[in-house]
């Protein structure tokens, strides 16, 4: 490593790794006492920042930084610091302890030598290193070429049964018991990119064992495994092994107290795999599903009420009111475990997919995550598909099947698509219903399989008032296929307020509104959850556009309330009244939405009237009268028209 021009960190000009300096309070583990050089690195000689990175040799050992957001130290520091002149930033506080290795694999070729190894680290994850032939590991591979895990004990042994799993740990902890067992680097998602070169390593060995990890990928990885093992006409067996907690592996089946001869014996036992039968679409039989052959399953919610895995929701919003960092927040919880915003726990922690087409990575969804408390290395963005120079945005529906792959080989419990307009293929007519379902029909099957969580976002349209379910822009049809829509909006009584409210909840009672601010966190933004709020997503999407609107409406909220009174009104007779008042049909709809007003029939046929009162004089709710607040009234939708289009009634 060349270093030439070595800078040393002054209090002008500290480590943009540790923000530290020589001229820093001794005794207090704060000082840095490293430099820079002109070969792109950063020399700082604080270890706690160092993660896997190792010491060097000199009297004050550094350990070498890229100046680089993708450093392997696992830790954000500046992009720019000393290297550019630009006044570098201090670090930033994290919550997560920095990464170390705690245990190495080395991959070798059938004659022993070593290509590559993959280090594990704490808190939990791996990372590949080849030896530079300098006397250090760096990350990376050397080469493209792959190899299968204790390779030359392999060789030896061509008679014996050969057990795959997932990961070095499992297999060595075979190895120990007398069994034979490989793995494939870079885990389930890595096969079948090398499943030819892998695959000759069984050709005319006797048997080959796969033992997937409990989770949908486990199960994907031992398909292609048992494939491309099969096409070589070694016999394969798939062992799934029982009682495993979720991504639960072999080592956690050793740990419950199975041995080594049980294993043997399910072998034995099971039936050798064999492909799967082609689907004959003009064969395949057709009929009804007895329900007392399903079974009941309960909806695995990542977050109460508001998003389920295998679940689309929706979240509606006009631009401007921080739904793209709601979903930020979300994604920042969802890859800690923290709780949710009402106080409710997040039950599991996993990655999270972003497919965004209006935010910068590095300017704006970096530092929102960052400001979010994230794990940024659970999250993923998929900006482009295609080969370089051919990249397109991922399209829905088309590039479902590569968006799945990606879902898969990130793990990612949670997709976020942002905004859906952007992603829609351009054969897809938002505005048709049959267009729209047919477009989202493979992405919520998708959700199904994978068990993932999908929240998409989009604006609204530019009506206001009206019902909430039909505010969203394009087709109902997209609202319909979300099984969860909420809205945000500005609080109708402090506009520096947001509102997250429930449109529709078809899997569970409509949870509460939840009330936000966006505040500035370190040159980003974030949000600062208030508690639960009474406003409803009507009243939300109710609220006028402008000043001259809103005037309106709050003159009329103010002619109802004090023609209304304490009693229940004739409501033809209020909106006569109204119009002489110069109160327009649509303005007093909105002041009706924004009081709640109460909405009664009596009467039957051309004898009905409706009556209006206040909430606080509402007469008890009957059965037949609770209606969700997404669906309009008789009333408000039935406008029968005279014949010169004045809107009165005709009888």
């Amino acid at each position: 490593m060349s270093i030439s021009a070595p800078t040393r960190f002054t209090a002008t000009n500290p480590c943009p790794v540790c923000g530290g300096h020589p001229a820093l309070p001794h005794g207090q583990g704060i000082r840095c006492a490293g430099f820079v050089t002109d070969d792109g690195y950063v020399h700082c000689t604080r270890e706690e920042h160092a993660g896997p990175l190792e010491a060097s040799g000199a009297a004050v050992p550094t350990f070498a930084h890229i100046d680089r957001d993708d450093c392997r130290c696992g830790l954000p520091h500046s992009r720019y610091g000393a290297l550019t002149g630009a006044a570098p930033k201090a670090a930033r506080e994290s919550s997560q302890p920095p990464r170390r290795i705690v245990a190495t694999y080395e991959y070798r070729n059938a004659s022993g030598h070593v290509l590559y190894r993959v280090a594990r680290l704490s808190p939990k994850g791996f990372l590949p290193q080849h030896f530079n032939g300098a006397g250090a590991w760096e990350s990376g591979y050397a080469d493209d070429e792959r190899v299968l895990y204790r390779l030359p004990e392999i060789e030896a042994a061509p008679g014996r049964a050969l057990f795959i799993v997932e990961g070095e740990k499992d297999c060595d902890a075979l190895t120990a018991l007398g069994l034979l067992a490989t793995t494939n680097v870079g885990g389930a998602a890595s096969w079948q990119k090398h499943a030819e070169e892998y695959a000759q390593t069984f050709r005319g060995r006797s048997r080959a064992v796969v033992l997937p990890d409990n989770d949908p990928p486990g199960r994907r990885w031992a398909a292609q495994v048992a494939a491309s093992v099969a096409a070589v006409d070694c016999p394969v067996y798939v062992l799934e092994l029982d009682g495993l907690p979720d991504g639960g592996d072999v080592s956690d089946w050793l740990a419950a107290g199975h041995t080594v001869d049980e294993l043997k014996a399910r072998v034995a036992a099971s039936q050798r795999w064999t492909p799967p039968t082609p689907v004959d679409e003009a064969q395949t039989v057709f009929g009804a599903v007895r329900l007392s052959d399903v079974e009941a399953e309960a909806v695995d919610w990542l977050w109460f009420g508001r998003l389920g895995r295998g679940k689309l929701t929706l979240i509606d919003g006009d631009p401007g009111l921080g739904k793209s960092l709601l979903t930020l927040d979300i994604s920042a919880r969802l890859t800690m475990g923290a709780a949710w915003p009402d106080g409710l726990p997040c039950p599991v922690s996993g990655s999270v997919l972003l497919m965004g087409a209006e935010d910068g990575l590095a300017d704006t969804v970096r530092p929102r995550l960052d400001a979010a408390g994230a794990d940024v290395h659970r999250v993923y963005a998929l900006p482009t598909l295609g080969v370089a120079g051919n990249e397109h945005l991922p399209s829905i529906p088309d590039d479902i099947p590569a968006i799945e792959a990606e879902l898969v080989a990130t793990g990612a419990v949670l997709l976020v698509v942002d905004p859906l307009m952007a992603f829609l293929g351009a054969d897809v007519n938002s505005h048709r219903d049959q267009d729209v379902r047919r477009a989202l029909a493979p992405l919520a099957a998708m959700a199904d399989r994978l068990r993932v969580a999908v929240l998409v976002v989009r604006h609204l349209n530019k009506s206001s008032g009206g019902p909430a379910i039909y505010r969203g822009g394009g087709s109902i049809g997209l609202a319909g296929a979300a099984r969860i829509v909420l809205a945000v909006g500005a609080d109708p009584e402090d506009e520096s307020r947001r509102i997250l409210a429930a449109v529709k909840a078809n899997l569970t009672v409509a949870p509460p509104s939840l009330a936000y601010r966006l505040v500035e966190a370190d040159g980003a933004v974030r949000i600062d959850w208030l508690g639960t709020s009474t406003v409803t997503a009507g009243q939300l999407l109710a609220v006028p556009a402008n000043d001259e609107e809103r005037t309106a409406v709050g003159d009329a909220v103010e002619f109802l309330r004090e023609r209304l009174g304490d009693s229940k009104v004739d409501a033809l007779a209020v909106k006569t009244d109204a119009r002489k008042a110069g109160i327009s049909d649509r303005t007093l709809d909105r002041a009706k939405a924004r009081l709640q007003v109460h909405s009664e029939r009596k009467g039957f046929g051309s004898d009905g009237e409706w009556f209006w009162s206040l909430p606080d004089h509402r007469a008890p709710t009957k059965p037949i009268d609770r209606q969700p607040q997404t669906v309009a009234s008789y009333e408000e939708t039935w406008r029968p028209m005279d014949s010169d289009g004045s809107g009165e009634r005709v009888y």
